[in-house]
């Protein structure tokens, strides 16, 4: 495991007039809770200019950092960042401003996961939607709408929810159709045998 290096949370000057999302910050609770159990995982990440350190990404973090009275938690650099990590940062700001279309979303957030699978062995959909402070189970709904976003069944879908709906009804109704052969054709066995 990579070593960061450690400031105390309260260094960090969040400058909230550049930061895009407020809302989801607000309950922390499922990250507290996970922090306490086994710390971060994914470092904070800062800018540090003029001497100051300055948030770039990992808000919840923060603040389940300054809830649980943390005196030190891990950082990383933004200036330090690989072009991949970098893209990572800058996809994850993107999918927090309010008005970015649902299939623009799920593209950033299935090419978030695919980066991070390419960087760290064993990457989890869990992980993933940790990064982008969104529940597993919704990451897990939105990647495979984002393995089917070209394929043209979801093409009139108007959201996230919408789309995936129609590919489970689709890999439903796909399903049944292979049961449906299966039986048949194994009643044609049956009365020839």
């Amino acid at each position: 495991m990579a070593s960061f290096a450690s400031i105390d949370p309260k260094t960090i000057v969040v400058k909230r007039d550049s930061r895009q999302r407020q809302e989801n910050i607000a309950d922390v609770t499922d990250l507290r809770d996970s922090i306490k159990a086994i710390g971060i995982i994914n470092p904070i990440v800062v800018s540090h200019l003029d001497g100051a350190y300055t948030l770039v990404a990992g808000e919840r973090r923060l603040k389940a950092s300054l809830d649980l009275d943390l005196k030190e938690v891990p950082i990383r650099f933004f200036e330090d960042l690989s072009e991949s990590e970098a893209e990572i940062i800058e996809l994850e700001e993107n999918i927090k401003r309010k008005e970015l279309g649902w299939k623009d979303q799920v593209r950033a957030i299935g090419r978030i996961h695919i980066l991070y699978k390419k960087s760290t062995l064993g990457w989890k959909i869990e992980q993933t939607a940790e990064a982008v402070s969104l529940h597993h189970t919704y990451v897990r709904q939105i990647l495979h709408v984002f393995d089917a976003l070209d394929s043209g069944r979801i093409a009139n879908a108007e959201s996230i929810t919408q789309a995936y709906n129609t590919l489970h009804r689709f890999s439903e109704r796909k399903a049944e159709s292979i049961v449906g052969d299966i039986i048949v054709a194994g009643a044609k066995l049956f009365a020839a045998g």
